[in-house]
């Protein structure tokens, strides 16, 4: 799934991928798929925020 800038432009793209044993098993696809989409929206959104935050000198890291 990608990851997008303010101006829609994908600037990243995130993948999960793991043994049968955890992916196989049902409904395991669609509830991966909806995190991983709520994940990238979610940084899809920051992107703005983080990139004027790193012009100003104010990010805050981990």
């Amino acid at each position: 799934m990608t990851i997008r800038d303010h101006r829609g432009k994908v600037t990243a793209a995130i993948n999960l991928s793991g043994p049968d044993a955890v992916m196989d098993p049902e409904g395991t696809t669609e509830k991966f798929v909806a995190l991983l989409h709520r994940a990238t929206s979610r940084m899809s959104h920051a992107v703005p925020t983080v990139f004027a935050q790193s012009m100003m000198g104010t990010v805050q890291t981990a």
